[in-house]
């Protein structure tokens, strides 16, 4: 089983919206994302790397 690039992109794009979730949350996103990057192949690895690197998101504190 592998994801595609669109895929991957859309689970990335999720686990930064997560981000504004409960903190509790935040360490099972990441260990999602992980689990994701280890199976992307080639350029879709890439390409999810430059995306990732590329988005910052700056939440307020309330």
């Amino acid at each position: 089983m592998n994801f595609t690039a669109d895929e991957a992109n859309a689970l990335l794009l999720a686990a930064l919206g997560a981000t504004l979730a409960d903190h509790s949350v935040q360490p099972h996103v990441a260990a999602a994302l992980h689990k994701v990057r280890a199976v992307l192949r080639g350029p879709a690895q890439e390409h999810l790397a430059q995306l990732a690197s590329g988005i910052r998101l700056h939440v307020p504190e309330y």
